[in-house]
């Protein structure tokens, strides 16, 4: 692990007593919140960071991108940047369980948790089930030589090329989200889904045991990226609150932006 933890990109609005943290997920960026933000920040203060490693975050190659080192470069961002703490804390995806693991471990910096599509996989087998369903991350996973090599082609060597015809074959996202996904290194983005996804164990538990703050976990029903049961038992056994949406996938701040917003205020 780095000795001084990097510097977060981040994007503040607004001028609200109030402060709501956002993070992505894996390979998104600052752009993914904005139907939600937009909604929010005239009441709030807004602060969306680029997650370690992707978007226009720094990328260190002396890194492992494990969760301790997602949640070291958040903390020094929070101080960084002077936040005013607690804040109102949500995380999508694989930010979800960042966000997850930085309330377990800063309890008085968070005042309130929401995990938007957490992808909680309690045993790598099943991490590998729900990965390996998605092409792109099974390939890395099965053959992560074919897919490294992918990764520097298209993000590095034809990059500007590879903007222009990749948000073709995703016609309902914005253009500037789709083009933001080629902001990572393959260290940054492999290591990532290694460490934090395939290997994380039975971290989220752990950390929600932790808890000593109000948690929510927002959800869709129709989500196939998520191990539904898994995330259900969970629900059940520590009484947390939820929000389920029926007919609704994983990118719900893009489909389901006010009731997101609803849980947050």
């Amino acid at each position: 692990m780095k000795q001084e933890s990097e510097i977060l990109f981040a994007e503040i609005e607004g001028e609200g007593k109030e402060t709501i943290v956002f993070l992505p997920g894996i390979l998104s960026s600052i752009r993914f919140w904005e139907p939600v933000k937009t909604l929010l920040k005239k009441n709030y203060t807004t602060v969306v960071f680029d997650l370690l490693g992707f978007g226009q975050s720094p990328k260190p190659d002396d890194c492992s991108y494990t969760l301790d080192e997602h949640a070291s470069a958040l903390f020094s961002s929070v101080k960084k940047y002077k936040l005013s703490t607690p804040v109102i804390l949500v995380g999508h995806s694989m930010g979800a369980l960042i966000a997850l693991h930085f309330a377990a471990k800063h309890p008085t910096l968070v005042k309130k948790l929401v995990l938007v599509s957490p992808p909680i996989y309690p045993t790598k087998q099943l991490a590998n089930r729900f990965i390996q369903s998605n092409s792109f991350w099974g390939m890395t996973t099965k053959v992560p030589i074919i897919t490294q090599i992918s990764c520097y082609i298209l993000c590095r060597y034809t990059k500007p090329f590879t903007r222009l015809w990749l948000p073709l074959f995703h016609p309902k996202a914005p253009k500037a989200l789709i083009q933001d996904s080629l902001n990572h290194t393959w260290h940054s983005v492999s290591k990532s889904l290694i460490n934090i996804l395939q290997n994380q164990g039975e971290q989220a538990e752990k950390d929600i045991k932790e808890l000593k703050i109000p948690l929510r976990i927002v959800y869709g029903l129709d989500d196939t990226r998520m191990d539904i049961d898994s995330l259900e038992k969970l629900i059940r056994d520590y009484a947390i609150s939820v929000t389920a949406i029926p007919h609704a996938g994983h990118t719900l701040p893009f489909t389901h932006p006010e009731i997101i917003a609803s849980t947050l205020t």
